[in-house]
């Protein structure tokens, strides 16, 4: 994300998959990256139970989940990859998308 600074916007502000090929395997691989960092952070609190960052963590990743629709539509697609992850988030999070379904790049677009 720090030399691609316009992905931000997938993963906190609300920014839907891209259309183009490139752009979007791009976003989708920093997706995956972070909800892997996210749960890890989740089963290394479940570890630690006396860590006073453990609330904290669990709220910065709703806050991700809830404001990222590229976060949700791979926790939809493959929910056993992040069971740490998925372990915190209230199910009403995962329901406003299509479960099954991450957007394919526009055909008129592929290659670009």
């Amino acid at each position: 994300m720090l030399e691609r600074q316009v992905t931000r916007d997938y993963f906190y502000g609300g920014k839907q998959l891209p259309d183009t090929r490139e752009e979007r395997e791009t976003v989708l691989t920093l997706g995956e990256l972070l909800n892997d960092v996210m749960s890890s952070g989740v089963h290394v609190h479940e570890r630690i139970p006396d860590s006073e960052s453990a609330g904290p963590w669990a709220e910065y990743c709703r806050h991700t989940v809830e404001n990222s629709p590229v976060v949700r539509h791979l926790l939809q697609a493959h929910p056993t990859w992040w069971p740490h992850l998925m372990s915190v988030l209230p199910d009403h999070l995962l329901e406003a998308d299509d479960p099954h379904h991450v957007p394919a790049p526009r055909t008129d677009q592929l290659g670009t």
